[in-house]
């Protein structure tokens, strides 16, 4: 059956049959994800591994995280930083007993995460136990992103008043969009000025390779599928923090 919602139409599959039908027959043609308008800032929807479309370019993005993120000789080279901020969380607790303070787990495995995260892609601690300012923003960011992504957007219902962005969704998605890389650009031109910038373990030495071979992968490229990735790990435990 068909249900109209706005301007939208959508076709609901309620028959093992039909679900077959368009899962196994006809995959490829109904792949691709409805694209919320907060998602379209600037083409997030168009670079992102988790919102373009399957063709060529989301299979270049695939096999690149694949290799660079999922392999398990990359898993094996990031797997100390792991162990290392999983040994300090448990240090933090021992220390918050011993002195008999009160703990915030929600902060301290957002915190934990959120270093593993960095440590794997950049090889560098985004925050502290303590409060700390990056902390906060991050924070800020993923939580605000996130509520923008599930808000009820009156342009999703009615595309035509896209160009208009009447609740200033995409407006605000794409402030958070160039917060985020303004952060991961000053990371990357911090790497740049190394005396070897491509080496190390870590993701973004990976990543840096990929765009010094001219593979097509551009800096471009590697901001938005860092954005994808990062948010897709901290946005886990987003929820236990409020």
């Amino acid at each position: 059956m068909t249900l109209k919602l706005g301007g939208t139409t959508a076709i609901i599959i309620s028959s093992p049959e039909m679900a077959k039908e368009a899962l196994h027959k006809h995959d490829i043609a109904f792949s691709s994800r409805t694209i919320p308008d907060a998602i379209k800032a600037l083409d997030h929807h168009k670079l992102s591994i988790v919102w373009s479309p399957a063709k060529a370019y989301w299979r270049t993005l695939r096999k690149v995280s694949a290799i660079n993120l999922f392999s398990p000789k990359q898993l094996d080279s990031t797997q100390v930083h792991r162990k290392r901020k999983l040994g300090e969380l448990l240090q933090h607790v021992e220390e918050k007993c011993r002195r008999g303070e009160a703990i915030d787990v929600g902060e301290v495995v957002y915190t934990t995460v959120l270093n593993s995260i960095s440590n794997t892609f950049f090889s560098i601690d985004l925050a502290g136990y303590s409060y700390d300012l990056s902390h906060e923003l991050f924070k800020d960011f993923v939580l605000g992103m996130g509520l923008l992504a599930g808000k009820h957007n009156i342009v999703d219902y009615f595309p035509a008043s896209s160009v208009f962005d009447p609740q200033g969704i995409r407006k605000t998605m794409t402030n958070y969009f160039h917060k985020m890389f303004r952060i991961f650009n000053s990371i990357i031109d911090e790497r740049m000025q190394k005396e070897d910038p491509y080496a190390g373990s870590d993701l973004l030495a990976s990543l840096l390779n990929l765009t010094k071979e001219n593979s097509g992968f551009t800096r471009r490229d590697l901001l938005h599928l860092l954005l994808d990735l990062f948010l897709a790990g901290v946005d886990t435990t987003s929820g236990t923090v409020e």
